[in-house]
């Protein structure tokens, strides 16, 4: 077991447990664990838990932007492989507030692996979380499905079926982050950046996963008028359990 601490505070923990836990059996297939543990391991039993902040702007003149912290868990509770033979992992998350005890459970995404790349389904919403090889100025388009006529029930969700259709790219690879891990960098903009600001930016920690995130989802009538509506949230891992066969 590898215990990481930060400012006095052990938070990051990998821990591999022989062949006695089923996230050991290397889920995804012994020719694809170099590939998918580089930044977004997906074994069973992996748990992250993030600090999320999140401003809404309603558009109202006057109003104060409303802002929110909370924080959320992913934990990868089962993997089974479909009929075309790729892995899918489900993801089920949880939701609780500062000085809230228990967690509430939310809803699942899935996370599918296949050769070269790692999609994620959530809701009515495919796309292409990430692709290999990382390496600086590789460009993907994330879009896969997007059904409008499923209006998805998260705004975040909602954004993450604009973003999707643009282009994300490595924008850094191997640079260190907190202190000494090594980090990649993914951006994305959306398309309409006259009347729409959609960005994406994150972190990835190798070995760990997503680190930080940072999504802006604003939106104005008219040229004459500044983005007055939509939101933005901030994602920061603040503990994580990583299951590991090595």
């Amino acid at each position: 077991m590898r215990i990481w601490c930060r400012g006095g505070c052990c938070g990051w923990m990998l821990v591999c447990v022989g062949g006695l836990l089923s996230g050991c059996r290397g889920g995804a297939g012994s020719e694809m664990l170099p590939l998918v543990h580089e930044y977004l391991p997906v074994d069973l039993g992996n748990v992250w838990v993030y600090q999320v902040d999140s401003v809404g702007y309603s558009g109202e003149p006057g109003r104060a932007p409303d802002t929110v912290r909370f924080f959320v868990r992913w934990e990868v509770v089962d993997g089974w492989r479909d009929q075309s033979g790729r892995w899918v992992y489900r993801v089920d998350r949880w939701r609780k507030g500062l000085g809230q005890a228990e967690w509430v459970p939310v809803n699942s995404f899935f996370w599918i692996v296949e050769s070269g790349r790692i999609l994620r389904h959530e809701e009515n919403v495919r796309w292409v979380e990430l692709v290999f090889p990382v390496r600086v100025g590789v460009v993907w388009t994330p879009f896969l499905y997007y059904s409008v006529a499923e209006a998805p029930t998260d705004l975040y969700v909602q954004w993450l079926g604009r973003v999707a259709q643009s282009e994300w790219y490595y924008r850094r690879v191997g640079f260190v982050c907190d202190g000494d891990r090594e980090c990649v960098e993914v951006w994305g903009l959306g398309q309409d950046l006259l009347l729409e600001q959609d960005t994406l930016w994150r972190w990835y920690v190798r070995g760990v996963g997503l680190f930080r995130e940072r999504v802006v989802f604003r939106l104005r009538d008219s040229l004459s008028v500044g983005f007055h509506r939509g939101f933005e949230v901030w994602r920061r891992l603040v503990s994580v359990t990583i299951v590991s066969s090595s």
